[in-house]
C-alpha cells in the first residue's frame, strides 16, 4: 500500500502541473510520514487506504476542476466511492469534495452556495448536538470544552506528522492570495472541508473523547494528513513560480544610465 501510493501521489502530482523533481519530492514526503509509516507495517487497519483514496479523489477532483476531462472526472468518481466503502466516516469525507465541484461549476453563485450550505450544516449541528443523537455511529452533543492541549500536542510537538501541520499553516500565510484564485479555490475548499469536518467530529461528537488517546485521534488525522501535504506542495510551488515570474522582468530590465 506505501509504495502504491507514494507512486499514485507522484503520477498525481505530476497530472496537476508540478515538475518531476516537485512530484518526487511529494512522493517521498508522503512515504515518509511517520504514522503513514506505522499503518504500513500494521495489517488490517484500513486509516492509510482511507486517506489514500481520500487524497486521489480530491487531487483528481481538482484536475477536473481545471481541464473538465473525463477521465478526471471517472477517477475522482472512483475514489470518492472507495472512500464511502471502506469505512464509515468515508461517507463524510466524499461529501468534503462537494465545495470544491460546486465553486468550480458555479464560479460566480458558488462561494455564496457553499458558505449558506455550511451555516446550515454547523447550524442543524448546533441544534441536534442539545440532544444525544446517533449519526453514522457518532454520538452527537456539543462541548465547549473539548481537549485541545491534547490535539495541539499530537500535530505539533509529538513525531507523528514530521512538520506537516506547520508547514499547512505557512503555506496558508504565504500563499493566501493563490488560495483565492480560481485555479485553486476548488482544491482548497476541498482541504478547508477536511479541517472543518475535523474539527466537527473533535467538537459535537462523542470522538472528543478519543483525544487524549493519541493512537485514535492520530488515526482520524491520518485520513486528510495526504491531502494536507499534496495541498502543502502544490500551493507552495504555485507561489515560487509566481516570484520567479515577477523578478524575471527586474532582473532582465535593462540598468538606467
Amino acid at each position: 500500500t506505501g509504495v502504491a501510493f507514494a507512486v499514485a501521489m507522484y503520477g498525481a502530482l505530476r497530472m496537476n502541473g508540478l515538475d518531476s523533481l516537485a512530484a518526487t519530492v511529494g512522493a517521498w514526503l508522503t512515504s515518509s510520514l511517520p504514522l503513514a509509516n506505522v499503518h504500513i507495517a500494521l495489517a488490517g487497519y484500513a486509516d492509510l487506504p482511507m486517506a489514500s483514496y481520500y487524497a486521489l479523489a480530491a487531487l483528481a477532483t481538482w484536475r477536473w476542476s481545471l481541464e473538465r476531462s473525463m477521465p478526471s472526472a471517472v477517477m475522482a468518481l472512483l475514489f470518492a466511492i472507495a472512500c464511502t466503502t471502506i469505512k464509515t466516516p468515508g461517507i463524510v469525507w466524499a461529501l468534503t469534495l462537494l465545495p470544491g465541484i460546486v465553486l468550480a461549476v458555479m464560479p460566480q453563485r458558488g462561494p455564496r452556495v457553499v458558505a449558506a450550505a455550511v451555516a446550515a450544516v454547523l447550524l442543524a449541528l448546533a441544534v441536534l448536538a442539545q440532544t444525544h443523537p446517533m449519526v453514522l455511529g457518532y454520538r452527537l452533543h456539543l462541548d465547549f470544552a473539548p481537549a485541545w492541549q491534547a490535539l495541539v500536542d499530537s500535530l505539533f510537538l509529538l513525531g507523528n506528522w514530521n512538520l506537516l501541520w506547520y508547514a499547512v499553516i505557512a503555506a496558508t500565510i504565504v500563499a493566501w492570495p493563490i488560495l483565492r484564485t480560481p485555479a485553486f479555490v476548488a482544491l482548497s475548499s476541498t482541504m478547508a472541508s477536511g479541517v472543518l469536518f475535523l474539527f466537527v467530529a473533535f467538537a459535537f461528537t462523542n470522538a472528543r473523547n478519543w483525544v487524549n488517546e493519541q493512537t485514535t485521534v492520530n488515526r482520524a488525522v491520518l485520513h486528510l494528513a495526504p491531502l494536507a501535504l499534496a495541498w502543502t506542495i502544490v500551493v507552495v510551488h504555485a507561489w515560487l513560480q509566481r516570484r520567479k515570474q515577477v523578478e524575471a522582468p527586474a532582473t532582465l530590465a535593462p540598468a538606467s544610465a
